[in-house]
């Protein structure tokens, strides 16, 4: 196993997702930053609103439903499309390997680009409140709150993102085009959209919305054991549907 992920870890290093799971965070904090540089000593000045709770939801809340979906499946893509480009598959399943093991490992690696997009885009949105502060100091970034609650919640919103990064990455895994996984990324994200539009009760039953309802609201008490129970439900639900998929995986025969 530990040779297969060193495998899937030279691999994607010679592809474009590396560069999205890089380039997203930074553009979404620039994004953030730039807002609050202008409109920040406006929003804060006269208003009860801490910067630093401010930032930290709403980048989350914007990066749980916008950015990692569309970055979820394009990841997930382009890792599955290295196979399929090349004939991998029928290459490396004539060698004496693991049908499962392979699938876990790839499974591993989109698992672990994603939480390197969450830990990139905490770092940058710190960075991004410390140099406000410096540079801005009427927004109020100077507070003795800081980020710690962010690096927290953040921490949950990846957790319970976890079932929906198995369900896609199956997705990806399963099809033999790049079409398939893109489009079933996007019709989760939109379907997502759709339910929040109707009532926050409904986005509930999409697991694409565990990993904003653990991140957002960070600063309530009664919050956090929310994020944790639906953190802990991300993880059932990923370790459940990846040893299902792993199976159906291994009983595929074609690639």
């Amino acid at each position: 196993m530990i040779d297969l992920l060193r495998a899937e870890l030279i691999k994607v290093r010679r592809s474009p997702a590396l560069f999205l799971v890089l380039l997203l965070p930074t553009l979404l904090t620039l994004l953030l930053c730039l807002f609050l540089s202008h409109e920040g000593s406006r929003m804060f000045g006269a208003a009860s609103v801490e910067p630093w709770r401010w930032l930290g939801d709403t980048a989350l809340n914007i990066w749980s439903l916008i950015f990692f979906p569309a970055e979820l499946a394009l990841v997930a893509a382009f890792l599955a499309s290295m196979e399929t480009r090349t004939r991998g598959w029928t290459m490396l399943f004539t060698m004496p390997v693991n049908k499962e093991k392979v699938y876990l490992a790839k499974l591993l690696v989109v698992c672990g680009l994603v939480g390197l997009s969450y830990a990139v885009l905490v770092a940058e949105i710190s960075l991004g409140g410390f140099v406000l502060q410096w540079l801005r100091p009427g927004i109020g970034f100077g507070t003795a709150l800081g980020p710690l609650d962010l690096y927290l919640h953040a921490g949950l919103s990846y957790l319970a993102s976890l079932f929906l990064v198995s369900v896609q990455a199956w997705v990806a895994l399963r099809s033999r085009d790049l079409v398939t996984p893109l489009a079933f990324g996007f019709l989760a994200a939109l379907s997502l959209l759709l339910l929040r539009s109707v009532g926050p009760e409904w986005e509930v039953y999409h697991p694409g919305s565990y990993a904003a309802l653990a991140g957002t609201g960070w600063l309530l008490e009664s919050h956090f054991i929310q994020a944790c129970s639906w953190a802990g439900l991300g993880l059932v639900g990923a370790a459940t549907f990846a040893v299902i998929s792993s199976r159906s995986f291994v009983r595929r025969d074609f690639f």
